[in-house]
């Protein structure tokens, strides 16, 4: 792999390939056979690339450690369909969205708990800079910021699509939602900008904010990826159609590009400067795409329930292909502490 240069290297793929290595081997010997197969639907990976999530639709989230010895524990899924998965920025917790908010404890001191036990069903899980709060949009089309330490909302924004993801801007100050009318909103739940004039029929569902350029990407049903200015909130670019919807996009800042994908077809990535397309990639997701610390990675789970990692930087090449699915003989299941309704 090409080392890439301006940027501090938080992670590297190929450091990691013996870990990952591992942790397939530990997979393929006790890994139950029913779920060597399934597809992997959400992904996540924490900030310094110590932590990776992954699970199928309706069955376990395995956390695995993967910059030292292979290590995986698992969690149920049992609050219906997995809808996202996310790191807290100091790495103390993974958030688990479903019918209910589940946040695991990683940390030593860092209990599990619910931070919403409801049933309202919620889609997109976002920490803000610090950790201390969390984003998310709920079947009801509310937007909801939660304060972790008292587990109480302290925003609700109406109303927003559920199928449409939300993001918080990196200085905790605005909030953004796709869906049939893009906004970008205060933390209080004043509007700013509608970034359409009409409703859109099709729906956009994934967000990539890119704070260094002042932009906001959103990728539609239409199969187009768009993008804002974050200083007029003008439409800036639109890509060229693809066959289906865009169901997940990415940002991968140190090499000005966007990765996307209509779930179960081609990887599509495009320069973030003029949504012209640069590559299209020998693989397909069918989960969402991160991307990894070093800037220039990306990773995603598959129909056949591995986990992909691909570099961007130059001519694009697959680096890792490995099977996440856990110990299950030895593992325990993670003890969670119940929480306040708090309406």
């Amino acid at each position: 792999m090409t080392k890439p240069t301006g940027a501090k290297h938080f992670f590297r793929p190929v450091a990691i390939l013996g870990v990952l290595t591992s942790v397939f081997v530990v997979s393929s010997l006790f890994g139950p056979p029913s779920l060597k197969n399934v597809a992997i639907t959400n992904v996540a990976i924490s900030s310094t690339g110590h932590w990776l999530a992954a699970g199928p639709r309706d069955s376990k989230v395995d956390i695995c450690v993967i910059d030292g010895p292979a290590n995986c524990r698992t969690v149920n899924n049992n609050g219906g369909e997995l809808n996202d998965l996310q790191f807290s920025p100091d790495e103390h917790f993974l958030a688990i969205a479903n019918d209910d908010i589940r946040l695991i404890g990683l940390a030593g001191d860092a209990a599990s708990f619910f931070l919403r036990e409801d049933h309202r069903k919620y889609g997109t899980v976002r920490f803000n800079k610090g950790g201390r709060e969390l984003l998310t949009i709920n079947s009801h089309s509310e937007i909801e910021l939660f304060d972790i330490s008292s587990r109480k909302p302290s925003t609700r924004i109406c109303c927003s699509t559920f199928y449409g993801e939300v993001a918080l801007f990196e200085d905790g100050t605005r909030v953004a939602n796709a869906g049939h009318w893009p906004r970008v909103w205060t933390r209080s739940g004043q509007l700013i900008k509608s970034l359409t004039e009409y409703r859109q029929n099709e729906t956009l569902r994934p967000i990539s904010v890119d704070e260094k350029g002042r932009r906001i990407f959103m990728g539609s049903q239409d199969g187009r990826i768009y993008a804002w200015s974050l200083i007029d909130f003008g439409l800036l670019n639109k890509s060229r159609a693809e066959p289906g919807y865009v169901d997940t996009i990415a940002l991968v800042p140190n090499a000005d590009l966007l990765a996307s994908c209509s779930f179960g077809k081609p990887i599509h990535v495009w320069s973030t400067a003029t949504l012209a397309r640069v590559a299209a990639l020998q693989a397909s997701c069918s989960s969402n795409i991160v991307t990894l610390p070093d800037g220039v990675s990306i990773l995603f789970g598959t129909d056949s329930g591995t986990v992909q990692i691909w570099n961007l930087e130059g001519s694009p090449h697959l680096t890792s292909e490995v099977r996440i699915s856990g110990k299950r003989s030895r593992t325990a299941e993670i003890g969670i502490q119940r929480g306040r309704r708090d309406e």
